[in-house]
């Protein structure tokens, strides 16, 4: 008996020396070589250094956060027109064209042309501006993540749609921090997060392709949360890259 108490004190022994020892990551990868790959995996320099980007698909709407309200938007478009020297995270870059259809008719539109913000309804006071880019724009931080001035963290690991991600902090010149999850298999990101006005903003990113010319990993579906709730989802169908755009075609439409 003496000897079976023996036995099963080692055993609890051993097993609490286990629990004590300190946790190690599962990969010994850092920050910048996590984001390397992650952007080499993505498309190179084609994917950093894209001149624009043009979006086409649909998507599902809840305004009010609830099935109350909710909406499809049967034509979903967006264009962009990168400047390739962002340095803030979370505000416009370079010049943007958003529109929300459905039948045809006008559901929302905004733009910014490297100076002034509109949307369908007129042109956006500075201020109001600033803060509708910092609820929605962060993910194009990515591209700049090795540049000088940037600053990258791991973060512990974790789960994402059930697939296990790295997950890399980027902390921007303007001391902004946003969060990437990049799948531990083939890289491609599946989330990113940061802090909003109006609440911590999360998107999840699946249903992957590889444009061919120039290399560009696209995810054609990007759902949007705000402190946990679904806000909206969108399916892209057509994705172009480098296709010229005018400056004018992001200018107001109206008259200012």
């Amino acid at each position: 008996m003496y000897y079976a108490f023996v036995g099963i004190a080692m055993l609890f022994s051993a097993a609490a020396a286990v629990l004590m020892l300190p946790a190690t990551p599962s990969e010994d990868l850092s920050a910048r070589l996590i984001m390397e790959r992650t952007i080499e995996a993505a498309g190179g320099a084609a994917w950093t250094d894209a001149e624009t980007l043009s979006l086409r698909g649909y998507g599902e709407f809840w305004p009010k956060g609830t099935e109350e309200g909710s909406y499809i938007a049967d034509d979903y478009r967006m264009w962009r027109a990168f400047s390739g020297e962002r340095t803030v995270a979370h505000g416009p870059d370079g010049w943007v064209r958003i529109e929300s259809k459905r039948d045809g008719n006008m559901i929302f539109a905004i733009g910014f042309d490297g100076e002034t913000t509109w949307t369908h309804q007129g042109i956006v006071p500075p201020d109001q501006a600033a803060k509708t880019w910092a609820n929605n724009f962060g993910f194009g931080i990515i591209r700049e993540a090795l540049e000088s001035g940037f600053s990258l963290v791991r973060k512990p690991d974790e789960m994402i749609d059930g697939h296990a991600c790295y997950f890399v902090a980027i902390i921007s010149p303007d001391g902004a921090e946003t969060l990437f999850a990049m799948d531990k298999d083939d890289l491609a990101i599946r989330y990113v997060g940061f802090d909003t006005p109006r609440g911590w903003h999360e998107r999840r990113y699946s249903d992957f392709v590889m444009l061919d010319n120039p290399k560009w990993r696209q995810a054609r579906r990007v759902r949007l949360f705000y402190d946990g709730i679904k806000a909206n989802e969108i399916y892209w169908e057509e994705t172009q890259v480098n296709v010229p755009l005018d400056q004018d075609w992001f200018r107001y439409p109206g008259e200012k």
